[in-house]
């Protein structure tokens, strides 16, 4: 099912579930009296019954036309048709007392019941309050099983970051929802309508639940711990046959031979347990960086001992558990302290919905589209509030409370640099009695939160690595058993307890290793290897690629990680499997969009990805991988990151790249993923589409014919699938008496007009560069074809005319759009009422303002 139709299915089918709720309230209310005459109570601006069938008949209406065979769907048109005729019995009823009561509309509605007695309609009145009260039991199964998987779909889209979903209509759909709740408040005590409400009432509470999720997730939340998840169980499955990995952490660890080491886990493991058994407290793992202490974390905070341990430290066996993993390499809010109370206050809230009443805020912030608003727009002090507050009530009510948080040293927000204000966080949770396990390299920093036990983790890991590169030995197959023992012993004492320096290690070796290395040559280069980390990663990149070609294209992917960074961008392995093909030919996205049918399978996708993945190991295999979960380029490790973004290892890979185009490359590489992977109304999100044109713009890359473009164009771009009056982007600054020229209000308005007319043709028609966009009206017949596009085009200029004065070049393309838009006019189409509407409305709200502004040009 396409995104559009899932979406419009959700919130028509809703509506009308909702509006079956309030009739039939409003029906059981007639039955009782105490209304006022024809008219329903607790609805928006009172409504007459015959208003109320007809919203029953415009919403089955608009239903009709979503998917026919959906079974869902016939039965609650199947409902609603018979609603409609129980509707029109009532509708006779009310008409016939209409024309037989003096009093008129404004008389006492005294029920159903004595109206009908006073009509001789008692036995019909009868049968119709039997009849509604039989779809009473309907109207709930159909909520349960029909409209709450709807609302989650719906729900769904809201989240996918490809999708804009128009929020102020979900709004109005649980708006529509809460009308009915109002209703059914009214009914009594009638045991059914009271089920009703209860059901209505769970899925309002399940709805807002969703949005202040929502508000509270950003933007890669869940990556760097989705990463850590993902190497875990990777090296779970690897190193199980071989012992584990970390298994002196709650038991014996077989592989280790020495006495003082195997003491030194025996005290750190029962350092832990007893942490574990404490009311409070903080155990601090610290270790120098790729000694694997992300990896640690995740293990001890996901390991069944832990949950087990904690719940017998809580009253009420019920433990409030939560993770966060700064990360520099994700960026954004994932870096920050801010990030870090929004991710520990969106899984609290996630597990504990009860705690919803407890935020502290109010219903206007909490309805808020951001969490910039709450608090008064300050929402450092308002999540920190929230956030504490609940802890202190939950640690009082006898509940455990434990915080994992991963990367102290990553906490890196521009606006307050150092670690003052984390640690005076940390400290006042170790103040309220939460107990915290935390994690960072060696900085004395953090000797401040006067940690209850420490854990030098570089100290532990020498077994660990040992199974690591006997897992690796017995996947090569062609190792003497002497040259694999000097390997196993070696490797792991040199690495110093570096896993990033073994896995780089490992890479070499597999170089020069054979069934016919001997165990001195081994010995020899394990001896030359260097000892430092960044020796060893300069080492790697004398290696990279393979011969001159490879080289060039190593280089190169290493440079477009940097450019994928700057821009904000992301590339998949699908389109980095074009990377031979751009080499090739640097045009051949255009022949990939005429082809792309027979390449937009998923085995081929799948077999693509495969291979691109072996490509990308082969050459940049310790420098870049790719992610478990959306399979996008990243960095191994920022280590990684840091030493390849150093002026002179960054001229060297400019050296090695030949003069490769990097823009143009990455962008068509991009370009090709979307072309294969925007399928079943899936869209690039705003930005993304901004930041890839942004590539083309600074680099100058696009000259006539414009492929790129033209392809770019073609693709499904981001749609709002319940698209909000547009009028609302000029509308924002109605009341501030800002005139066009006004260089920020400009600014605003033109960016919110990048992000609603979201496509390169616009988005360079805002930007006042109409080489692409003239080229296009007067090369492409297909182009501006529909009344739609036409109108959107008009909306547009109509726009960014009030928001800057116009130049001659503005001037020369309205008059050549004015040109297309009359030829389209002349050849008879024209222009339905509704667009006519739209129009007009957004000339008037310009005109009104230029009055009220008088402003030349």
């Amino acid at each position: 099912m396409s995104t559009l139709r899932v979406a419009t299915e959700a919130v028509q089918a809703t509506a009308l579930a909702s509006r079956i709720i309030c009739f039939l309230a409003f029906t059981a209310d007639l039955f009782h009296g105490a209304q006022e005459t024809y008219q329903i109570g607790g609805l928006v601006d009172r409504k007459t019954v015959g208003d109320a069938i007809g919203d029953l008949s415009d919403a089955h209406n608009n239903l009709k036309g979503c998917n026919t065979s959906n079974p869902d769907n016939k039965d609650l048109r199947r409902l609603v048709r018979e609603i409609a005729e129980l509707s029109s019995r009532l509708l006779n009823i009310i008409t016939e007392f209409e024309e037989a009561e003096a009093k008129g509309r404004e008389a006492t509605w005294p029920g159903l019941l004595v109206v009908g007695q006073s009509l001789c309609r008692e036995k019909e009145v009868l049968q119709l309050k039997d009849d509604i009260q039989c779809y009473q039991d309907r109207v709930i199964a159909m909520l349960t099983s029909f409209v709450r998987p709807m609302v989650d779909k719906l729900m769904g889209l809201m989240s996918d970051r490809n999708v804009i979903t128009g929020y102020s209509d979900i709004q109005d759909v649980v708006k529509s929802l809460n009308e009915g709740i109002s209703a059914c408040t009214r009914m009594h005590g009638d045991i059914q309508f009271q089920h009703l409400l209860r059901v209505q009432q769970e899925e309002l509470e399940r709805i807002r639940k969703f949005r202040i999720l929502n508000i509270l997730e950003y933007d890669r939340m869940r990556h760097r711990r989705n990463e850590i998840q993902g190497q875990l169980a990777k090296i779970e499955e690897e190193l199980t046959p071989y012992g584990g990995i970390f298994p002196w952490a709650f038991g014996v660890d077989e592989d280790e031979v020495g006495d003082e080491d195997q003491m030194l886990k025996y005290r750190v493991r029962d350092d832990f347990a007893d942490w574990l058994a404490s009311e409070g407290g903080t155990f601090y793992v610290r270790g120098k960086p790729g000694s694997g202490k992300s990896i640690l974390m995740e293990y001890l905070f996901s390991h069944p001992t832990t949950k087990r341990e904690l719940e017998k430290r809580s009253n009420c066996n019920k433990v409030i558990s939560l993770a966060h993993f700064f990360s520099t390499l994700t960026g954004g809010d994932q870096q920050t302290l801010t990030g870090l109370r929004r991710t520990l206050l969106h899984d609290l809230i996630d597990q504990h919905p009860n705690f919803i009443s407890d935020l502290g805020l109010s219903e206007a912030e909490l309805d808020d589209k951001s969490i910039t608003h709450w608090g008064g727009g300050n929402a450092r002090n308002a999540l920190s509030s929230a956030l504490d507050g609940i802890i202190g009530k939950a640690i009082k009510s006898g509940t455990c409370v434990c915080l994992f948080i991963d990367g102290l040293d990553e906490n890196k927000d521009p606006n307050q640099p150092g670690h003052d204000d984390l640690i005076i966080q940390l400290k006042a949770w170790q103040d309220l009695g939460v107990k915290l396990c935390v994690a960072s390299r060696e900085d004395p920093a953090f000797e401040h939160l006067r940690p209850q036990k420490i854990m030098t983790l570089h100290q532990l890991t020498y077994s660990d690595m040992k199974r690591s590169v006997t897992q690796w030995l017995h996947q090569l197959e062609d190792v003497s058993p002497e040259t694999a023992e000097i390997l196993e012993r070696d490797m792991p004492a040199r690495s110093g307890g570096d896993f990033l320096w073994l896995a780089l290690a490992k890479k070499d070796a597999r170089r020069w290793l054979s069934a016919q290395t001997d165990v001195e040559f081994a010995q020899l280069v394990l001896g030359d290897m260097p000892p430092t980390l960044e020796g060893i990663l300069s080492k790697a990149l004398d290696s990279i690629g393979d011969g001159k070609h490879g080289q060039m294209k190593t280089s190169s992917t290493l440079l477009m990680m940097r450019l994928l960074e700057t821009y904000n961008l992301d590339l998949d392995l699908t389109g980095y499997s074009f990377l031979d093909a751009y080499f090739r030919d640097p045009q051949f996205a255009d022949r990939l969009y005429k082809s792309r049918l027979e390449l937009s399978d998923e085995a081929t996708q799948s077999s693509r990805a495969v291979s691109a993945r072996r490509r990308l190991a082969t050459l940049c295999g310790g420098f870049v991988e790719t992610s478990r979960d959306s399979q996008h380029l990243k960095y191994t490790h920022r280590l990684t990151k840091g030493f390849l973004q150093r002026v002179d290892i960054h001229q060297r890979l400019l050296d090695l790249s030949k003069g490769c185009n990097i823009g143009d490359m990455t962008s068509n590489l991009i370009l090709a993923s979307k072309i294969l992977t925007l399928t079943d109304g899936r869209t690039m999100p705003a930005t993304e589409v901004q930041q890839l044109l942004q590539i083309r713009i600074d680099g100058a890359l696009d000259k006539k014919s414009y492929t790129f473009l033209n392809i770019f164009d073609s693709l499904p771009l981001p749609i709002d699938l319940l698209k909000p009056s547009r009028t609302g982007i000029t509308d924002e600054d109605r009341n501030k008496n800002h005139s066009r020229n006004d260089s920020k209000t400009a600014s605003l308005g033109l960016k919110l007009m990048e992000e609603l007319y979201c496509s390169p043709f616009c988005i360079l028609t805002l930007k006042s560069m109409y080489e692409y966009p003239s080229w296009k009206l007067q090369n492409d017949p297909a182009y501006l074809n529909t009344e739609e596009e036409i109108f959107y085009l008009t909306d547009l200029l109509t726009a960014r005319a009030f928001y800057r004065k116009l130049e001659e070049p503005d001037l020369q393309f309205i008059r050549l759009f004015l040109q297309r838009r009359r030829k389209f006019f002349e050849s008879g189409i024209r222009c339905c009422p509704a667009h006519y509407e739209q129009r007009q409305n957004r000339y008037l709200l310009l005109f009104r303002k230029q009055t009220k502004q008088p402003t030349s040009g």
